[in-house]
């Protein structure tokens, strides 16, 4: 079955694994340098990431264990890539599971990579204290998560239907859980990231040099409208296709609280203060929307197809479903799966 394969997909599986496997290599190295354990790869940073921070702190620095999430986000990230090589040696009436359908398409993987390479040069940048450059790296690679999540989201929208007819619904659940959560949560975390970093530009950029308040007012502000435009597409224009993306709300939660218990002592009418406090509110409360949402349109599809597959099921006359030629593939005759050229 070896013409079954696309052999540039499965160079894109495995090169987004090793990807990860690097990334991870480096923050690995970041966390011994600040926890006192061996570097897995020695002599590629010389400060530390945390270290870095302390020596350029601003009114919405977080708490230094925070760095931690990297590991946790790319840990996630890790799982789907396994995932996604597992699924070359599953087959599916003798296609492999990868590429009927493709949901792990090559462009999600390529924006995936460069996600991991971006991080990688975040993290070599940052350690040298060129903070500015490093909010560029940040935000490219939210840009780049999100791009990802965005073509993941489309890509099993087109293909629901082929799976729902093959009963391979589990397919569509793994690619929930792993592929779309794990690619949001990289997105939400590099925002606040880029978030922070833009405010210690702004504070300490010699070219720059704002006073603390009026910068941390600047990023809280993106902040706040991001968190906003968040929920409001997540609930409503994205909530056919995204309805089941949920662990990204825990970032701003976790973030927003590190940044707020930094200190022991805050001025309770600082403007800062008011905010971060602000947000923290709007973080728990936004969760509570997503949940309230989510339960509302499961109930209100209980009797439907809709129920069973957590999305809208295509049809033939369905655009979505003809768009899917497209992308190389064709519906088979007897087994309802898609063949990857």
């Amino acid at each position: 079955m070896a013409t079954n394969h696309c052999w540039y997909q499965l160079f894109l599986i495995f090169l987004n694994f090793a990807a990860i496997v690097c990334t991870i290599l480096i923050i690995l190295t970041d966390l011994g340098i600040h926890y006192d354990f061996q570097e897995t790869i020695p002599k590629v940073l010389d400060n530390g990431t945390v270290e870095v921070s302390k020596a350029y702190e601003t009114p919405i620095s977080p708490a230094t264990w925070l760095q931690v999430i990297w590991l946790v986000v790319y840990a996630w990230m890790l799982v789907w890539s396994v995932h996604s090589i597992i699924s070359i040696c599953r087959t599916f009436s003798g296609v492999p599971v990868y590429v009927s359908p493709s949901l792990v398409n090559a462009p999600i993987l390529m924006f995936s990579i460069g996600a991991c390479a971006t991080t990688v040069a975040w993290f070599c940048v940052y350690d040298r204290e060129y903070i500015s450059t490093a909010t560029l790296f940040a935000l490219c690679i939210t840009c780049l998560s999100w791009s990802a999540y965005i073509l993941s989201l489309y890509s099993l929208h087109v293909n629901l239907y082929r799976l729902e007819k093959g009963e391979r619904l589990k397919e569509a659940w793994l690619h929930r859980v792993l592929v779309q959560n794990g690619l949001a949560l990289l997105g939400m975390w590099s925002f606040f990231v880029t978030t922070v970093n833009l405010c210690t530009a702004l504070i300490h950029n010699q070219d720059i040099l704002l006073d603390e308040e009026t910068a941390g007012v600047i990023c809280l502000s993106i902040v706040a409208f991001y968190l906003i435009l968040h929920v409001i597409l997540d609930v409503s224009v994205m909530d056919k296709y995204a309805r089941y993306t949920c662990i990204q709300y825990v970032i701003p939660v976790v973030v927003l609280c590190a940044m707020i218990f930094r200190k022991d002592a805050w001025e309770s009418d600082g403007v800062i203060f008011i905010l971060l406090a602000t947000l923290v509110a709007f973080s728990f409360l936004q969760i509570m929307i997503k949940a309230a949402c989510v339960a509302l349109r499961i109930m209100a599809s209980s009797t439907s197809i809709d129920d069973l597959s957590g999305d809208s099921v295509l049809t033939r006359d369905d655009p979505a479903y003809m768009s899917s030629s497209s992308l190389g593939y064709y519906h088979a005759k007897d087994a309802h799966y898609l063949y990857g050229n």
